[in-house]
């Protein structure tokens, strides 16, 4: 039977109320996949055995973690009295300091103490004066990590979860008034086209169909960014809660979210939420007992980086090939089964239920002219303090650089990869005088994208990133137009030539037109994919001409490995027998008592210098290193070896004409049996 809203807000009051002030000390993990990766399951398993072995009155339980993740594995102690306070990082060696300090028998706070995230405590500073956070003006799309348990809908409820809803109900706000309301906070689409969500739900409420579709885009596939993450792992409940006041908003009766299948515990806590928020009475028939019915589900994708893109990611809901149409029609005159739909990302949907809670002149209080509220931007690269920062818009990135602790080894600054690999790569030059704002960031061929800014230092080669994104777009191409696919293709070849030392004169202008051809696209993925190569070539001319007129490489051994070579310079130092027996390709020998290096099959993966960094150096001189020649799978004489492009092919007698890409006498049509 279904149950009014208060009634529900009241048996979740009551839940909340005991979690928060537990009659037993508990201990809460953070449980999300970057502290999964970072050791928390061991750790969880030890801890909770040694409570059983031992009879401690000890409670244990999970939050999501609080977007430190360069502290993980990150815990937290709730004490009797309310207080809560975080730790980390944790290891098994921490356990019984763990549960003494819940039990109370530790007389001062803990080295690994980080801050206190409710009550109060004069040893210990609250979470909110931690250096890592200090840009953060105000939680808001992450105000529920570290403060309920995200499988518990009424954790969420307790915290005002699915008063906007209702207040929609109680209040009788039109489909108008809701789009205003959005319109005028300057909500702006948060998966990097920065789109105003009010407009676009316009656009799907005048489509006079009887079936409209909201879908919610969680295929987040771009390098370095894992913002969507955070919020379906840490606070699921509030992307449903967005997605039915979108529904309001547009008369959409069916909504799917379409989540990567590299999340699984991001699809297990979203189809938990969507279970619960059913079982509640908060989707389907008759929402909290209004006339108003909406229908949830999720769609697993199969990793297609495109998918991200709309067009692609409907046709890949409807069980298609995902692959990108060209426009128009747009969705929201035929999207999925051709029905009008609107696709939004996460972080726009999460967004949704706070600014119907609060106004949209409270959600404008942060920001800046172009763009208002807040944004979450995951840092990671070159840092020594990679996490999550919740922030308003117009913060300085040279403020954000110096809050993640400044540059690992404190090497030079000299790169921001910000948005993907579809979004541009700027020099410090530029990047440290630059606010984040979207436009700030177009004015120098660049987009701030998603959310993921990755510090890059002198340590790197350009031209080696160039063709790591090259690669990555290539791979990631739907196929569908030659423009894309095959211009990639010859971005990549160029690229992998001149890492190997063969850089020509005409690469240059060869660049050019492809990159001029690729803007002729189907889709965003094709037009956008040589943007930093565009970049390179005209912020990072130095490097580019070493690589390619000088033979020289600036970046680190992991780099272009036709125009490096590693020297022993220490034949006595203890710490090069570890390196030959880490050598993943034997390549380091011992042979009469002294230690050599067979460059031409060096892989340049950097595990030795980092063993014994002090016996073995980087030389880049000027000279070409002989490597053996690059070859496509498809020519491979051991169809199982570890080719850049290797798949398993089990060989059989047919013969047939290939259409081989690549350059010399590669090209072209080949006879040949497979």
């Amino acid at each position: 039977m279904q149950q009014d809203y208060y009634t529900l807000r009241a048996q979740a009051d009551i839940e909340y109320s005991i979690w928060s002030q537990p009659e037993k000390p508990r201990i809460d993990f953070a449980y999300d996949t970057s502290s999964i990766a970072s050791g928390t399951e061991e750790i969880m398993n030890k801890l909770n055995e040694k409570l059983i072995n031992e009879n401690h009155q000890i409670e244990t339980g999970v939050v999501a973690g609080y977007g430190l993740q360069y502290l993980n594995p990150l815990v937290q102690i709730t004490f009797t009295d309310g207080t809560t306070v975080l730790y980390g990082p944790v290891t098994s060696d921490n356990i019984d300091d763990l549960i003494n300090e819940a039990l109370g028998n530790n007389r001062n706070p803990l080295d690994i103490t980080i801050g206190m995230l409710h009550g109060n405590r004069n040893d210990i500073p609250t979470i909110d004066k931690h250096s890592f956070l200090q840009l953060e003006e105000e939680r808001r799309l992450t105000r529920n990590l570290g403060f309920i348990d995200p499988d518990l809908i009424n954790h969420y409820i307790a915290r005002d979860g699915y008063l906007a809803v209702n207040s929609i109900f109680e209040k009788k706000l039109t489909d108008e008034e809701i789009r205003k309301e959005i319109s005028d906070s300057g909500l702006a689409g948060r998966g990097g086209a920065f789109f105003p969500t009010g407009v676009k739900w316009g656009f799907l409420s005048s489509a006079s169909t009887e079936d409209k579709y909201l879908v919610c885009n969680a295929d987040e596939g771009d390098p370095g960014s894992w913002v969507n993450r955070i919020l379906m792992e840490g606070d699921p409940h509030s992307i449903i809660e967005g997605m039915i006041i979108g529904a309001l908003g547009t008369f959409a009766n069916k909504g799917y979210i379409y989540i990567r299948s590299e999340y699984p515990l991001a699809i297990s806590r979203m189809q938990k939420a969507i279970d619960d928020a059913y079982s509640l009475g908060i989707l389907g028939q008759n929402i909290l007992r209004s006339n108003f019915s909406f229908d949830l589900r999720i769609i697993k994708g199969a990793g297609a980086y495109v998918c991200g893109e709309e067009t692609g990611l409907i046709a890949s809901i409807q069980d298609s090939r995902g692959m990108p149409r060209i426009k128009p029609p747009f969705p929201a005159n035929s999207g999925v089964f051709f029905n009008p739909t609107n696709v939004n990302n996460v972080e726009s949907f999460a967004s949704i239920p706070m600014i119907m809670r609060n106004g949209s002149n409270w959600y404008k209080e942060y920001g800046v002219e172009s763009i208002s509220g807040t944004k979450l931007f995951s840092i990671s690269g070159d840092v020594k303090k990679a996490g999550i920062m919740e922030l308003p818009w117009g913060v300085k990135i040279t403020d954000v650089l110096e809050t993640c602790g400044g540059i690992s080894n404190n090497k030079p600054f000299k790169a921001l990869q910000a948005g993907g690999p579809l979004a541009g790569y700027l020099p410090s030059s530029i990047a440290g005088t630059l606010e984040l704002e979207p436009n700030q960031f177009k004015e120098h061929g660049a987009l701030v994208g998603s959310g993921g800014l990755v510090f890059i230092s002198d340590s790197a080669c350009s031209i080696q990133l160039n063709l790591l994104f090259s690669q990555f777009v290539e791979d990631e191409s739907c196929g569908r137009c030659t423009t894309c696919h095959g211009g990639n293709q010859r971005m990549t070849e160029i690229f992998r030539r001149i890492s190997r030392g063969n850089g020509r004169i005409e690469d240059k202008a060869n660049l050019d037109i492809i990159g001029n051809t690729l803007l002729y696209s189907n889709c965003v993925h094709g037009q956008a994919s040589p943007t930093i190569m565009k970049n390179t070539v005209s912020h990072f001319a130095d490097d580019y001409e070493d690589c390619v007129i000088n033979k020289k490489c600036s970046g680190d051994v992991c780099s272009c490995p036709g125009l490096t070579k590693l020297i022993i310079v220490d034949q006595f130092d203890k710490k090069l027998d570890e390196a030959m027996n880490i050598c993943p390709t034997g390549m380091i020998k011992k042979i009469n008592g002294k230690y050599t290096i067979n460059m031409k099959d060096c892989i340049r993966c950097g595990a030795c210098i980092e063993l014994a960094p002090e016996a073995i150096k980087k030389v880049s001189d000027g000279t070409t290193q002989e490597m053996p020649e690059f070859i496509p799978r498809i020519f491979s004489e051991n169809h199982k070896s570890l080719t850049p492009h290797s798949v398993l092919i089990e060989p059989s007698s047919i013969t047939t004409n290939v259409l081989v890409r690549g350059e010399k006498s590669l090209s072209g049509m080949e006879n040949m049996t497979i």
